[in-house]
């Protein structure tokens, strides 16, 4: 095949190397049915050393070569085959994105659903402490009101005792007087009556 020309054939592209060998750098791909003019022929590695109509020389795969032109028929079919399979490779990536959304959405909606779940059990824990919060304040209000009438009732009994001890005092002092009174007046008396009697003896013996 060196010195003739020939084409590429129905692979959709295909690697254009600097060197016979996968190795090498890639210089650019080539279409199907891209002609070219074969300068050399390698059997050993089925490399061949082709030059493009620019005058780019370059290795291929030989057997991506062909004496005979595609047919734009087929080479249009074969570009739809390669569309339809991108097409179709678009479709399963895009059936796995929306797996993955759909997925992703089933997750949400499990943590909306556990978040009003953790919300509605916070909110009534909240009612709970506010209900103790409110029994407490009453408690401390009437612990305090009960102090307050504990405080004043203290006053009172120690206002009553001292009342009690001015009284009892009022009380000994009077009988105290009244102890004098009766001790002075049974004095008297026993001063007075003797003499008394003395009188009447003497008035008696007068007759």
């Amino acid at each position: 095949m060196a010195g003739e020309q020939a084409y590429v054939t129905d692979q959709l592209e295909i690697q254009f190397r600097s060197g016979p060998s996968t190795q090498n750098k890639i210089l650019r791909m080539l279409k199907a049915g891209t002609p070219v003019d074969v300068l050399e022929e390698q059997e050993s590695n089925g490399f061949s050393y082709v030059a493009l109509a620019s005058g780019e020389e370059g290795w291929i795969l030989s057997k991506y070569l062909t004496r005979h032109p595609i047919p734009s028929s087929l080479l249009e079919a074969k570009a739809n085959s390669g569309k339809l399979a991108e097409t179709l490779d678009a479709n399963k990536s895009l059936k796995a994105e929306l797996q993955s959304l759909k997925t992703e959405k089933d997750g949400a909606d499990k943590t909306t659903k556990e978040l009003h779940e953790e919300v509605s059990r916070l909110s009534s824990e909240l009612t709970t402490i506010k209900q103790a919060s409110a029994s407490v304040i009453q408690i401390q209000n009437d612990r305090d009101s009960l102090q307050k009438k504990n405080i004043e009732l203290e006053n009172k009994l120690q206002s009553i005792q001292r009342e009690k001890q001015a009284l009892d005092s009022s009380t000994q002092q009077n009988w105290f007087m009244i102890g004098a009174a009766v001790l002075g007046g049974g004095i008297l008396l026993g001063i007075i009556l003797p003499r008394i009697s003395l009188r009447r003896k003497n008035s008696w013996g007068k007759f």
